[in-house]
């Protein structure tokens, strides 16, 4: 089987959005396992390293929705997309249909998987960073969780692999 590109990368930390409306970058911190990619541990952005032709790849986003305070009669919502940044661009830009929202439950004990999932086309140096919003400062995060004698629950599970070329290799 050839050597396919590909990243597996997770939170270990709770993050509080801390601004209504504003994105806020969802950092990924811990590398699972990872080849021919590289993730900016600080920021969560995700480059694609490999030289040759743009290759199609399928991602996964999940992360562990939870209630900051149970104080409010509102219901918040959540809301995870991507953004992209081609080689040699300077901004990143929000990827089409890259996008998906929650409506968070009033009780703060109960806590929610959101999943974001689709194809995107990267060549190299192209980066990817996940973004998260609510419209509520202080009320909506992803949350980490420990339990003893069990596996931690990270606040974000994303993945990233290769599932063919852009086009056929002549």
């Amino acid at each position: 089987m050839a050597n396919l590109p590909y990243v597996q990368g997770v939170s270990l930390n709770t993050q509080l959005i801390t601004t209504a409306d504003t994105p806020q970058n969802l950092v990924v911190d811990t590398v699972d396992d990872i080849n021919e990619f590289s993730i900016d541990l600080a920021t969560g952005a995700i480059t694609y390293n490999k030289s040759g032709a743009a290759r199609k790849f399928a991602y996964m986003v999940a992360p562990q929705v939870a209630r900051e305070n149970n104080c409010m009669e509102e219901v918040p919502n959540f809301r995870v997309w991507l953004r992209k940044k081609a080689a040699g661009e300077l901004e990143f830009v929000d990827v089409p249909h890259a996008s998906v929202l929650m409506n968070v439950n009033r009780h703060r004990t109960t806590k929610d998987v959101l999943i974001l999932s689709g194809l995107i086309t990267l060549e190299k140096d192209d980066q990817l960073r996940i973004m998260m919003a609510s419209n509520y400062a202080n009320e909506v995060k992803i949350e980490y969780t420990e339990k003893v004698g069990e596996p931690s629950i990270p606040s974000v599970i994303a993945s990233i692999f290769n599932i063919g070329l852009e086009k056929d290799e002549e």
